[in-house]
């Protein structure tokens, strides 16, 4: 399942493997507390508190027909009238934004190509591992090849 924390979480916040990540609590729950190269506590949970922005103003029903949606649909499905594929574009602006604040963080903001294309054109990489299947006709000897993973 994607959905709009994972879509994120595991592209946008390249910097985390560089930094020291704490958790502490803070107001109920559990945040993160990042520090960059520098030792400057860069604000707790900045990129989930804009994504929570996005999605703040729908209720709990729509956030869970959105979360039921996206297995089907991916940055097809809608909440409120939006595509998820307009609210990815608005968060990675947000994290790539983000990064240019932090210091040394312009390094890293290439790194951000692969999810700017695959929002832009509206697709995920399941998209792409569907579309290597139908090539492929579901040959394990062709797709193999195709979906190893190189250094």
């Amino acid at each position: 399942m994607i959905d709009l924390h994972r879509f994120i979480g595991g592209y946008a916040i390249v910097r985390e493997r560089r930094q020291i990540v704490q958790r502490r609590r803070c107001t109920g729950r559990v945040r993160n507390q990042s520090l960059d190269g520098f030792g400057n506590i860069v604000k707790p949970g900045w990129l989930n508190d804009i994504a929570w922005e996005l999605v703040a103003n729908h209720s709990l029903a729509e956030r869970e027909a959105l979360r039921r949606e996206v297995p089907r649909a991916a940055l097809r499905a809608t909440l409120g009238g939006r595509r998820l594929q307009e609210l990815a574009l608005e968060l990675i602006r947000n994290a790539d934004a983000g990064l240019a604040r932090l210091s040394g963080g312009e390094a890293d903001r290439p790194l951000l190509a692969p999810l700017w294309g695959y929002a832009a054109a509206g697709r995920t990489p399941a998209d792409d591992m569907l579309a290597d299947f139908d090539a492929a006709r579901g040959d394990p000897a062709k797709l193999i090849p195709r979906w190893e993973l190189h250094p």
